[in-house]
């Protein structure tokens, strides 16, 4: 039963919930700036196993979710894009811009070369380590025997690729829709 729940294709449900997940690398000894790495984007199948481990998103089964940490401060300049809306007084493309209008003291506002940014569309934004990833993964799918979970396993082995020459620290980012 519990894995009839954990999987849940797009198609399966109007009613989904998405992850938006970016992998991001930073010099490991410089410590300096995160870059994009070419991996980003949403998962086809939703896995609510792993939003409840990474977030606490659609947790039905009280899985152990990683610490909330929230969208990092030293965001990478593509996921930074991803995430934030421009606060404009007249909205042109509604999926970057916000509306210095619609704007409420309960919104954060993030200052970046000297434009302001909210975020108006994502909840539940986090990060993790290639360890905390794994830990995530080994607890979702320990149990499961067949290749629905090839996605993360791959998504996993990436992450583990990139830092595998000692030269980068890499980081997953990911918020989720609905």
């Amino acid at each position: 039963e519990f894995r009839r729940v954990l999987f849940r294709s797009v198609s399966q449900s109007r009613y989904t919930c998405g992850i938006h997940l970016y992998i991001e690398k930073r010099n490991r000894e410089l410590k300096t700036v995160w870059y994009p790495c070419s991996f980003r984007g949403e998962f086809t199948d939703i896995v609510y196993g792993m939003f409840a481990a990474l977030n606490n998103v659609r947790n039905y089964w009280n899985i152990k979710p990683l610490e909330n940490r929230g969208i990092p401060n030293d965001l990478g300049p593509l996921a930074f894009d991803a995430y934030y809306q421009k606060i404009v007084t007249e909205v042109v493309d509604e999926e970057h811009e916000c509306s210095i209008d619609n704007i409420t003291e309960d919104d954060i506002i993030v200052e970046h070369n000297g434009q302001k940014y909210c975020n108006r569309i994502w909840h539940s934004a986090n990060w993790c380590t290639i360890c905390e990833m794994q830990e995530c993964y080994n607890q979702v799918f320990k149990n499961l025997k067949d290749n629905d979970y090839g996605e993360w396993l791959g998504l996993l082995n990436y992450m583990k690729a990139i830092e595998s020459n000692g030269k980068y620290d890499v980081r997953a980012v990911f918020w989720f829709d609905s």
